[in-house]
């Protein structure tokens, strides 16, 4: 515990009391860049494992394979 207090003490020693902070157009427009590629990479995702389960128990309610039916 003593430990901690001691890293926490130094960590408020090393730190600056204010930051000057900048944050450039480029960065703004890259953080919504990752959320848009976040939020479409998702909707993916799910729509791709929605149709294989829906797919999957399509199967099992038809009681027939994808590939029998197609021989037709």
């Amino acid at each position: 515990m003593k430990f901690f207090f001691f890293l926490l003490a130094i960590v408020f020693l090393i730190a600056p009391l204010s930051a000057n902070a900048y944050i450039d157009p480029g960065t703004g427009s890259f953080i919504v860049q990752v959320i848009v590629a976040t939020v479409l990479g998702a909707v993916f995702y799910f729509k791709f494992f929605w149709r294989k389960m829906r797919n999957f128990f399509k199967q099992k309610i038809l009681g027939r394979k994808e590939d029998e039916s197609k021989k037709i």
